[in-house]
């Protein structure tokens, strides 16, 4: 194990300070572990400790992993990254484009000019948002009566395109329908196929942040660890390559500064997208190389994946607003840092 003294005292004042209550972090390269260490409490005011199996709640993060299962399932030809996706989701058929709301409040939709593949669901291209970065979403889910993604149920699902499928990036709802997707190709519930298909020859038991990286060494060694391919090597070098072509990811603003912050990632950068990693297109000031795959959970979990110098991380705190100042400090230090131990 590496010896990362300035991320001890970094995060050690975090928590004294109370910046944050609790923060895991780990790092491994292709040889094994590199850091593992938690810092502070679980919740403020309470003493349980964060311990390195502390389970928490990561959100977003678990979209590579669902990304991960329909492309087990395109391998298998059970699933196809440019078919239309109402062919094995009907419901996906239903999606209309919002074209602003008429002088009652009403919201005017219109038919989509081209169907929804699951290339475009990876990618967060195929027109969906979430009402925390959309006042357009908020506004229909008020005027229909449509529960919001919290809720976690079916209904949710059916908020409106903002724009036609393909024609820009904009992050959304898009892995719950590709879950849907791997329902339908699987005939299994999601839960059972991730668990049957890639938790369980992980040896990810619960998910929580040390079995996180084993889905991040996964990843970074072409889909195969501890002697389980769980994805094949020309599939894993397919999901990290730019899947958006000169469409780029612009700035997430806020509409619910409650759950998240404006969120700006690699300033004056270009970022693309892969089959659902984001991807940085020169190297970054931390050391993470260009090409390297990164993506986050709301309650300010991040983790990244470098293939070159074959090195991944994960960073788990559980606050909000997303995009917390202090947690990306933290996490760019953290980052930093193990790069210098390489």
């Amino acid at each position: 194990m590496a010896n990362l003294p300035n991320v001890d005292t970094a995060f050690t004042q975090a928590v004294q300070s109370k910046k944050l209550p609790g923060v895991v972090v780990a790092a491994a390269t292709d040889k094994g572990a590199l850091y593992e260490k938690a810092f502070g409490v679980r919740e403020l005011g309470k003493p349980a400790p964060m311990t390195l199996d502390t389970v928490v709640w990561i959100a977003s993060m678990t979209k590579a992993i669902t990304a991960t299962a329909a492309m087990q399932l395109v391998e298998k030809g059970k699933l196809s990254l440019d078919q239309p996706a109402r062919e094995m989701v009907p419901q996906v058929g239903a999606a209309r484009v919002i074209d602003g709301f008429d002088s009652a409040g009403k919201p005017k939709l219109r038919e989509p000019r081209r169907p929804i593949t699951l290339r475009q669901l990876l990618t967060h291209t195929a027109g969906y948002s979430y009402e925390i970065w959309s006042p357009t979403i908020a506004q229909y889910q008020t005027a229909t009566d449509t529960p919001g993604i919290t809720t976690c149920t079916n209904k949710a699902l059916t908020t409106p395109l903002l724009f036609d499928p393909g024609d820009r990036w904009e992050y959304g709802i898009n892995i719950d329908w590709t879950g849907k997707m791997v329902e339908a190709a699987s005939g299994q519930k999601l839960d059972r196929y991730l668990q049957e298909n890639i938790m369980g020859p992980l040896g990810m038991k619960d998910t929580s942040f040390k079995l996180y990286l084993a889905f991040a060494r996964m990843i970074m060694l072409g889909g195969r660890i501890n002697g389980t391919e769980v994805l094949k090597p020309e599939t894993v070098a397919t999901m990290a390559q730019n899947h958006i072509g000169p469409l780029e990811i612009g700035v997430m603003k806020t509409a619910m500064p409650g759950l998240s912050r404006d969120v700006e990632l690699f300033p004056g950068m270009s970022k693309k997208w892969g089959l659902s990693f984001l991807i940085n297109t020169q190297q970054a000031a931390t050391g993470r190389s260009a090409g390297s795959l990164a993506w986050a959970g709301l309650a300010n979990t991040y983790f990244w994946i470098d293939r070159t110098k074959r090195v991944c991380g994960v960073f788990l705190s559980q606050v909000l607003p997303f995009y917390d100042e202090t947690a990306i400090g933290l996490f760019g230090t953290f980052e930093t840092e193990v790069y210098r131990a390489l």
